[in-house]
């Protein structure tokens, strides 16, 4: 009898403890996921996520991109997307300036918020003059390289006719030492 009566307390201990697992009390919630902030897309969130990007160093935006690539392969939102956009903006550890204004322009006919939309705009902008400031940094440096190579060809160009004009010169005095030693030889200029 002791035995049922144990073995009776079990059995409603583990159907008590199997039915609070499926109906929680008042006031409890089920287990937020820790990246749902992710999914957020207003504004003040996006340009908060903006700065705390900016204080990450290269390797900390570099581990943030890979999870948020990650998350958006798995379930795709565009949370997601304006968080990586956001990212990518800050610096070249997540992509190029261009990979950063692709995603932008992405993105972009997605939102439907005028505020999101207007901040989306600026920093397109602001990654546009970046890149054409780009190009026109490696034009510049191209035509450096360039002038650079040029420049030491012609010293080496020089070079070569100077020592080419040396021999001549060494050819030109041994003539006249030749033509000395005859003079010498031949006083009355060869009559």
């Amino acid at each position: 009898m002791k035995r049922m009566a144990v073995w009776a307390m079990l059995v409603c201990t583990v159907l008590m403890a199997g039915c609070a697992q499926l109906w929680p009390q008042r006031g409890q919630t089920p287990a937020e996921d820790p990246d749902s902030h992710y999914r957020q897309t207003d504004l003040g969130h996006l340009v908060s996520y903006g700065g705390q990007a900016a204080a990450m160093d290269d390797a900390g935006r570099q581990a943030e991109c890979r999870h948020l690539q990650q998350l958006d392969a798995a379930s795709p939102s565009l949370g997601l997307r304006l968080h990586l956009a956001t990212l990518q903006s800050v610096g070249d550890a997540c992509g190029s300036v261009e990979e950063a204004l692709d995603s932008l322009r992405r993105v972009k006919p997605e939102v439907t918020d005028d505020a999101v939309r207007s901040w989306l705009v600026y920093q397109e902008q602001v990654l546009g003059r970046l890149d054409r400031e780009a190009d026109f940094r490696r034009e510049i440096e191209l035509k450096v390289k360039q002038a650079t190579e040029k420049a030491l060809r012609s010293q080496r160009e020089a070079k070569t006719k100077d020592s080419q004009l040396k021999t001549l010169q060494d050819k030109l005095d041994a003539l006249k030492s030749i033509e000395q030693g005859q003079d010498l030889a031949n006083p009355q200029g060869g009559q």
